[in-house]
């Protein structure tokens, strides 16, 4: 799929195949800058160890829970 300015993908509802919104289109140079980017941050996640990585993982964990029907809904 050609990518640039103003081009789009469409996002449909996985549950109902029905369109529910589209996303900008990226480059290999944007997924390239976005790799670099989860690259640099991946040494602040493993200096928190993993404790500190489960707690953060158990918070998500429980506020998806919590989101659980409404999500689902949707």
């Amino acid at each position: 799929m050609a990518s640039g300015p103003g081009r789009v993908i469409p996002v449909r509802n996985p549950r109902t195949g029905e369109y529910d919104t589209e996303i900008p289109a990226a480059d290999s140079g944007a997924v390239a800058a976005w790799a670099d980017q989860l690259r640099a941050a991946q040494g602040a996640w493993l200096a928190r160890g993993a404790a500190g990585r489960a707690a953060i993982l158990t918070r998500f964990a429980d506020e998806l829970q919590a989101q659980f029907s409404d999500l689902a809904e949707q």
